[in-house]
Parts: structure tokens; sequence; C-alpha cells
């Protein structure tokens, strides 16, 4: 019987299967309780077989002995046992065919022991009324056959020992004192080897009951821890699948988060590219694609700084490496470097391989991060400003030419003291110069002479110059 079937019925007060049917109002265990109901249930599952012998050997009893008692009392011992067993076959049947949970388990106990209390009365009463005093032979058969009875009942109701005392009991106490009545030596000794028959399948009966009891103790015990085990594994079993199922859905989520992410990247108009903290790339954008003429498929999962190539023509670490690992020697070849909350940010980079003149990229780069604030990877995206590195290189150089130019231009200000009469200038030191020394001295004004047609009348009057 399973366990489960067994505990279906709340029964607060079950007689203790050790004690006699007088102790039914003794509390048992939960344990005692079930222990208890398999050994009904045991009993009445083997009592066919019972009901078998009892109607061969009562056949065979009446057999032997219909020429040693009135026929009549054969008879009516053998309808009446007859009677019994079919009760008990009929009991059997009813209690096989109702369910566990249908059960009284008490009333089936104590119906188990009076329907085995009266056949084992029928059989002891063969000691009184169908004892036949004229032939010993006969009086031992009788004998025989209840410690056959008797012996048999041991293996089907040792289960429990108050049921199988209802049979013995009655079958073999008639029989003992018939013999001790008698008195003879022959007797006697009768009497006392049937007695200790009979004490002697009580103590196997209880060594016996004893064993079926562990037994059972056993198998319940082990039910009850499988039963926990298996509720345990199904509570297990149950977390790892909400587990399973939740991972499949933050799995599903990262997976989509991480498509979006692609997605997002691949539109951006900068060209960018991701890696992970192997090196490898993990992100290759359609502007990246169009500046260096690779396309994501030859990009993505490739390590060793692949990636650097296009921009310096050699695998080296560049911006994206160094915000992962910094290295000062790597930072140095960067036109500008700074970093700023985290991230490494190159104002300017030359890349000479790219083009014939080289391009300039403004870079920007930064880590990346899963839920726990752990680095798994790092991002870069730049920036062409080659033209506008370039434009500033020319308007630089246009400063400096002007620059240049300003520098030599000098220009005369302020309060100049120039005599009236010879038109020298008095310099900051106090001399007078000659006016054209003093320019040249101060200005890059050079002088050429001549002289004007005023001053050609005065000085040469005599001479006629022409108009040129």
């Amino acid at each position: 019987m399973r366990s489960d079937s067994l505990l279906s019925r709340d029964r607060g007060a079950l007689i203790d299967y050790r004690l006699p049917m007088s102790h039914a109002d003794k509390k048992v265990s939960p344990l005692d309780e079930r222990i208890y109901l398999v050994q009904v249930t045991q009993i009445y599952t083997r009592s066919n077989i019972g009901i078998v012998a009892t109607i061969l050997n009562a056949a065979v009893f009446v057999f032997v002995m219909w020429g040693q008692i009135h026929h009549w009392r054969l008879t009516v011992w053998l309808v009446m046992l007859l009677l019994v067993s079919f009760i008990r076959f009929l009991l059997n049947l009813r209690f096989l065919k109702e369910h566990d949970d249908d059960r009284d388990f008490l009333r089936w106990g104590q119906l188990l022991t009076i329907s085995l209390a009266i056949p084992g009365i029928l059989w002891g009463v063969t000691a009184v009324f169908l004892f036949p005093i004229d032939s010993v032979a006969h009086q031992v058969f009788i004998a025989f056959v209840l410690a056959g009875m008797v012996a048999g009942a041991v293996g089907v109701f040792s289960p429990l020992l108050p049921v199988f005392l209802s049979f013995s009991v009655p079958a073999l106490a008639p029989i003992s004192v018939r013999f001790f009545t008698i008195g003879d030596k022959l007797h006697l000794g009768m009497g006392a080897m049937t007695m200790l028959f009979g004490i002697l399948t009580y103590t196997t009966a209880k060594r016996i009951n004893a064993a079926n009891r562990e037994l059972i103790v056993l198998k319940e015990t082990f039910a009850d821890q499988l039963e926990e085990r298996t509720a345990e594994l199904a509570s297990t079993n149950a977390r790892l699948r909400h587990e399973i199922e939740e991972r499949k859905q933050v799995e599903l989520a990262l997976a989509d988060s991480e498509r979006r992410l692609a997605d997002i990247i691949d539109f951006l108009p900068d060209p960018t590219w991701a890696i992970d903290t192997d090196g490898r790339v993990i992100a290759w954008n359609r502007a990246i694609e169009r500046v260096t003429g690779i396309g994501k498929q030859d990009m993505i999962g490739k390590g060793d700084y692949a990636y650097a190539l296009p921009f310096y023509g050699e695998p080296r670490p560049v911006l994206i490496d160094l915000v992962l690992k910094r290295d000062d020697h790597w930072e140095r070849r960067y036109l500008s470097i700074k970093e700023e909350e985290g991230m490494l940010i190159a104002g300017e980079s030359f890349h000479p391989a790219m083009g014939s003149d080289g391009r300039y990229f403004a870079s920007t780069a930064s880590r990346l991060y899963d839920a726990q604030g752990n680095a798994v990877g790092a991002i870069e995206s730049i920036r062409d400003v080659s033209a506008a590195k370039r434009t500033e290189q020319e308007r630089e150089k246009l400063i400096r030419e002007l620059q240049a130019a300003i520098a030599k231009v000098r220009t005369l200000s302020g309060l100049l003291p120039i005599c009236s009469s010879c038109k020298k200038i008095r310099d900051d030191k106090g001399y007078w110069n000659q006016i054209e020394s003093y320019i040249r001295d101060h200005s890059d004004a050079q002088f050429s002479h001549g002289i004007c047609p005023e001053c050609r009348k005065t000085i040469y009057p005599d001479i006629e110059f022409s108009e040129d």
C-alpha cells in the first residue's frame, strides 16, 4: 500500500497494534498509526489463503473423524466453519474493493479480530465436542491438525499479534486443557507439548511481527524521505525552470538590447566601432565602412589591432585600446590627448596612411560597462577634421606672413622738434640731425636726391630748363 493513501484520512485514536483490543483508547503516534494501517491491509490481502487452507483442513478432518464422531456433530461443525469462512471471504472482498480513502481501518481491524476469533473457537471445540475418547491416534490427529492451523496462522496473522492470538489461543487452549484433564503420562506429555508448541509459535509470530514492523518502518520512513526529497526536487526544479525562464527572458532582452544598440551604432553619422576586453571588434558601423573601405563582415570578430591598419598602415594600439589600458608611449603619438569623465578624448591625430596627404581625425573613446559596473569593452568615434585643420594651417600661415609684413612697417608719431631755418630734427638724445637721416633711421623709407623747379630758378637763374 502506498503511504500517501494510508495517510489520506485523519484518525485521531487508533488501537496500538502491540496491545490487546481492550486498549483501543491508547493514543498512538502517526507512524504507529500508519504501521497499523499497513498491517491490517497485509492480513486482509493474505486471508484468502487462510480461508482456503481452513476449508481443506476441515474437509480432511471430517473425512478422518467420520467413523469416530456422530455424523450430525461433524456436519453441524463443518457447516458452521464453512459459513464463517464464507463471511470472512465476503469481508475480504469488501475490504479489497473499498478505496483507501473510504476505509475505516479501526473498524476493519476489529472485524478482523472477531472474524478470526470465531473460527479459532470452532477449531478449539473439536477438543470438546469432536474428541474421540477411545482413539489416541485420532486425538493425536486432532492435535496435529490444530497445530498445523496455528502454524499456518503464524505466517498469515503475525502482522498483528492480537489478531494472531484471537485465533491461536482459542484453537490450542481447549486441546491442551483436555490432555491435562485426562491425566495419564501420555496425555500429560501431549498437553505439555501442545502448550510448548503454542508458546513457540507465539514467540515465532512475535519475531516475525517485529521483523515485519521494522520493514514497514523502513518503507514508510523511506517513503516519507522520498516524498520529502521529491517535493524538494520538485521545488528545486520549479525554481530552476523559473530561473531558466527568467534567464531566457534576460538573454532575449539582452539580445534585443544588443541588436538595438548595434542598429544605433550602425546608423551613427560618425565613424564608430567597438571592441570587447580581448580587443576583438564587436561593432563596425556604416560610416567607418565608408571611411576605411572595409566591410563589417570583414572586421567583426577580428583582434590584434586589425582596426588600426586602415589608419596607420600597421597593427598598433589606438585610442580605443588606451581607454582600457593607458600607455604613455602610444599616447605621445597623438597630437593632443586628454581625459574627461572617464573618456579619453584625442583633440587631433594625424593618419598618414589615409589618402595622399594623410587625414586628421578628432577621436573620442569610452569604456563600456555591464549592469554590475564591470568594464566589458570600449567604443571609439572619430570625425574627419582634415579640411578644418588645413584651413586653420592656412590661416596660421597667413597670420605669420602678415605679422612679418607688419614687422617691416615702421611709423613716425608724436611731436618732432624741427629747426625752422635749416630744417634739422632733434632726436631723443638732444642731437640735431638732417631730416632725411632722421626719417631713414626711424623708418624703412629711403631718399633719392633731386631739385624742385622753384629751387632751380633760385640756384640756377641763368639756365633755361624745360618743363619735363
